[in-house]
């Protein structure tokens, strides 16, 4: 009982959380990144990728597959930990890079009342995915994080917009 408790727990708070995909609302706005935004993923992309040079001797590649694996592997091999926020915003930037790359989607900056996220635009749709947050947010709960696993839900979410011509 107790764990079925904290699965809902983890599970209503996952997606509930900036985490798969929101809609705009009155107040949320979308923006085009500026020079900064682009020398932040930069700057993020860059770091994880020493991390993995140091850790593994290997690089991500641009390779779906392989950077999914080696997302994993830092996870799994405790390489970052739940508490070193940067470093896992810099895992989001690879998931993101890979989203980016497969759906042809484009970085935006997404403001609301809760503040400025870097986000990934579906078309022209209001609607936007939070890659940099998406493994940070379960890791720091201590849900089961599986990047594969987010990897299909986020390319489920995108899929249905297109063929839904979801426009919200």
């Amino acid at each position: 009982m107790r764990a079925l408790l904290a699965f809902l727990v983890c599970t209503l708070a996952l997606l509930t959380a900036h985490g798969y995909a929101q809609p705009l609302d009155d107040e949320g706005k979308i923006s085009a990144f500026e020079a900064s935004d682009e020398a932040y993923v930069k700057n993020q992309y860059e770091l994880i990728q020493d991390i993995v040079n140091s850790e593994f001797a290997i690089r991500f590649n641009g390779d779906k597959a392989h950077d999914l694996a080696l997302l994993q592997r830092l996870i799994d091999s405790g390489v970052v930990k739940s508490d070193q926020r940067l470093e896992l915003q810099a895992m989001g930037v690879v998931l993101g890079k890979t989203l980016a790359q497969e759906f042809e989607l484009r970085w935006v900056v997404f403001r609301d009342s809760v503040g400025r996220s870097r986000a990934l635009q579906i078309d022209e749709t209001k609607r936007v995915v939070f890659p940099m947050t998406m493994i940070s947010r379960r890791l720091e709960v201590d849900a089961r994080t599986n990047v594969q696993e987010i990897y299909a839900k986020v390319s489920g979410i995108i899929e249905y917009t297109r063929a839904n011509h979801v426009l919200y």
